[in-house]
């Protein structure tokens, strides 16, 4: 009778919490330097973090940010489609198994210069 009262659940974000979360890694200089570039070149644009790394943010919604050492772009459905198409372009996936369907990660030659990022 002891043995079921005492049954032992982790708690939410407890000790086992960190085994499940990915281990990120720092974004290259030249990467946070680019966004910076882009971000600054529009005044609207505040910039936060999330998931520990830089975004942009235009009327509260995120709209471009850095995760690892992509750079990643919210775009509407037509937008995505035409940027699917793009060699290593992709849905953002911050944790695996779970994309965030709005934001797709830009391959490196599309976003090489902060006008890149703007147009």
């Amino acid at each position: 009778m002891r043995d079921t009262l005492n049954t032992h659940r982790p708690k939410p974000g407890g000790r086992n919490a960190s085994a499940r979360r990915p281990s990120l890694r720092p974004s290259p200089a030249a990467t946070l330097t680019l966004l910076q570039k882009a971000c600054a070149a529009i005044p609207e644009v505040q910039v936060r973090k999330v998931f520990g790394y830089p975004c942009g943010f235009v009327n509260g919604y995120m709209t471009v940010g850095v995760y690892e050492d992509w750079i990643f772009v919210r775009l509407p459905q037509e937008g995505q489609s035409t940027a699917l198409q793009l060699a290593g372009a992709h849905f953002l996936e911050p944790m695996p198994g779970r994309p965030m369907r709005n934001y797709v990660v830009l391959p490196p030659r599309v976003c090489s210069t902060p006008k890149g990022l703007i147009i």
